[in-house]
């Protein structure tokens, strides 16, 4: 239960939409008053890899198909069943980038989209920073990897030139340690 207006919100009805891994609930606040809402099934965490080394930090260049454009982004993916965050930052930032860490520090985690998932992405700053041999991946992933001065970080973000949500909220975390 949650509030509404000195009033609690309480669960109506909640069905599973057909074919689908989502289901979607009606709360009642008042007779007078219903909320729908489309929830989507649980998918799986995530996470997002910042790395630094000497002042710089890696970005990655790829296209999004939902927006229609390359946005800038930090080293990432899914975490496997079984998988903790510094192993699937392990996994992805080898995969994607052709980069390895020797350490590794848990900066912390946000839900990915919390008014419909409780999926959650969470946060690890790469320390020790090597090349290595890029292997796996997925087969729609053209991403470049390069290094920014963190200056040049900041100065794409105040200019609005960085609006990928995951690096702007991975890098509000980041700026706490650094």
């Amino acid at each position: 239960m949650f509030g509404c207006h000195g009033n609690a919100w309480t669960l109506e009805s909640c069905w599973i939409i057909r074919g689908s891994r989502s289901w979607k609930t009606r709360f009642n606040c008042r007779a007078d008053r219903l909320l729908h809402n489309v929830r989507l099934a649980h998918r799986s965490d995530a996470v997002t890899i910042i790395c630094l080394r000497d002042n710089q930090i890696l970005l990655q260049r790829e296209y999004s198909y939902p927006v229609s454009k390359y946005l800038a982004q930090f080293p990432g993916g899914k975490i496997e069943e079984n998988e903790t965050p510094e192993e699937a930052a392990v996994r992805e930032l080898k995969e994607e980038s052709g980069f390895a860490f020797s350490r590794c520090e848990h900066l912390g985690w946000y839900y990915i989209n919390n008014r419909r998932s409780d999926s959650k992405m969470y946060v690890v700053l790469a320390k020790d920073v090597t090349p290595t041999e890029k292997t796996g991946g997925d087969l729609e992933e053209e991403i470049d990897s390069f290094w920014v001065p963190l200056s040049k970080l900041r100065e794409m973000i105040s200019e609005r030139k960085i609006t990928n949500i995951t690096v702007l909220a991975a890098w509000a975390l980041l700026e706490k340690v650094l």
